[in-house]
C-alpha cells in the first residue's frame, strides 16, 4: 500500500472543499450575481495560493489579471506546496515518520500535487 496515500487524499480533499462555500449559496438559491464573480476570483485565487507567491497573489485584482496569469512562470512559484492543514498535520505524525516515507517519494508527491492545480489552469 502507498505510504502516501493518506497525505494524498486529505489533499486532494482540502482541493475538492474550496468550492463548498460558493456551490451552496448557487444551489440554494442565495446567491447574487452581483458578488459570484467576486467569490469565483477569490476561489481561483485561493487555489493559486497553493502554489504561487503570495505577493503575485496580491498583485492579481481583477479577472483579466487572473485569467492572464501565466502559471508557467516558475519564478512566481513558491517552493513548496501548501498541502492544507489535515496533510500538513498528517506529515508532521509520529506515525507518518515511523513510515519513513523518502524525500525522493515527499518530492514526487509535492511535484505531482502542484501538477492537479496548475494543469487546470
Amino acid at each position: 500500500m502507498d505510504s502516501l496515500i493518506e497525505v494524498q487524499l486529505h489533499f486532494i480533499l482540502s482541493i475538492a472543499k474550496m468550492p463548498a462555500t460558493i456551490l451552496d449559496a448557487v444551489s440554494g438559491g442565495q446567491a447574487h450575481d452581483a458578488f459570484l464573480v467576486s467569490d469565483l476570483l477569490q476561489l481561483v485565487k485561493d487555489l493559486l495560493s497553493r502554489f504561487v507567491k503570495r505577493d503575485v497573489i496580491d498583485s492579481l485584482v481583477t479577472c483579466h489579471d487572473v485569467t492572464s496569469f501565466d502559471t508557467n512562470h516558475a519564478a512566481k512559484h513558491n517552493s513548496a506546496v501548501d498541502m492544507g492543514f489535515s496533510a500538513d498535520r498528517i506529515i508532521r505524525s509520529e506515525g507518518f515518520k515511523k513510515k519513513k516515507v523518502s524525500d525522493r517519494n515527499m518530492l514526487g508527491f509535492r511535484t505531482d500535487a502542484k501538477s492537479v492545480i496548475w494543469h487546470r489552469f
